[in-house]
Formats: structure tokens, sequence, C-alpha cells
């Protein structure tokens, strides 16, 4: 960090501060959160997944407690109240955490609960990207794309990043609808040169 206005040296005006805490703001500050939570979950039992680094499991007997992390966003679940319970009081007593409740809503994902299991849906995700790409009155189609093969016959896009935004968007969606797999699959395979005729296929 360079020397603050008032406290910078003038015998060594090119030195910087070495920080031994994380500011927030700072690009280095979600790595130092992510190592402190990384070093109070494994202290408590915790082993990371090796598919996916966010996700940390325990289980010990019949007890299995999962914690799945998104930057300061937590998700605790398992098998057994008391030890999702107990965990969450560890971490109360190690960082300022605020529990919401049973889950509802997390990354774009609606949680519905009823007798049967539980229900999830994009629904709130999916207008709001209608809403950002202006399409909020557009009209629907059986199918999401034709069975016709993508080719570069389009003129190129000069700003790619409406449509490389958008596919991304979409790559989130199938989640819960997997019947988008396919077309999202053909648009993603022309994201470093997008052209007229794939945005088509995008909208």
């Amino acid at each position: 960090m360079s020397q603050p206005p008032g406290f910078a040296d003038p015998t060594r005006p090119h030195f910087v501060c070495q920080l031994h805490r994380s500011l927030y703001g700072l690009k280095q500050a979600p790595r130092a959160w992510y190592d402190e939570l990384f070093k109070a979950l494994v202290s408590l039992g915790f082993r990371s997944s090796q598919v996916d680094s966010s996700l940390f499991i325990k289980s010990s007997g019949a007890s299995l407690v999962l914690v799945l992390v998104y930057v300061d966003d937590i998700l605790v679940t398992g098998n057994c109240n008391t030890d999702c319970t107990s965990l969450i009081s560890h971490l109360r007593a190690k960082f300022p955490v605020k529990d919401l409740g049973p889950l509802h809503y997390f990354l774009g994902l609606k949680v519905t609960r009823s007798a049967q299991g539980m229900f999830l849906s994009q629904t709130k995700y999916v207008c709001d990207l209608l809403k950002r790409t202006d399409f909020l009155g557009a009209s629907s189609c059986s199918t999401p794309l034709g069975s016709y093969k993508l080719d570069n016959s389009g003129d190129i896009l000069e700003d790619v990043t409406f449509y490389r935004s958008t596919v991304g968007a979409l790559q989130y969606l199938t989640w819960t609808r997997p019947d988008l797999s396919y077309a999202v699959n053909l648009v993603c395979q022309h994201l470093h040169q997008p052209r007229s005729n794939h945005l088509g296929a995008v909208k």
C-alpha cells in the first residue's frame, strides 16, 4: 500500500507500507478473508473438497456437516442440527456472523421447502437477467435454439462484453434448467470471437 498522505517518509518516498491486517476494498482482502476462514474451519475438523475449494466437509460417524462459501456468504447444512448450531457458535466467536436462519435464497437460487423435499428455482435470477439484457417483454419460444449449426457468417461484434456476460449468466441458469445446456454450450463455443448471428442465437 502506498504511503498515505501525512504519513509519508520524506527520506524514503518510494517505500510502501506492509499490511499486517486486511483492509476492506483492497484486491487482497478476499484472499485474506478466505485464508482466515480456511484456518478456522480446518481447526474445527473440516477438510476442503477436492472438487470445489469453496466446499468444506466434516464427517464423524453418522454426522455430516457441509459448509459452502461464496466470498462472505456462507451456507451451513448437515444431517445434525446440533453440529450445525455448534459450528455457527464457533464461527460467531471468531468472526462477526449474522445467522439468517433456514435457507430461502442463495446465489440466485430460491429454495422452497415442502413435505416432498426442497424445490430449487431461479425465477428471480431469470427476471433480473431479462431486465438487465432488456428482454423482459420478449416473446418466448418452445425450443431454446433451432436445429441449425452456428457458423461464422455474421459480422464480428465490436463490443463483446454484452455477449460474454449474457452467455455466462445463461451458463449459471443451467443448474435448474438443464434443457438449456445444449444451446448454451453452442453459444459458449464462440466466446473468443462472437458474431452477429451468435448474438441472435443468444437472444
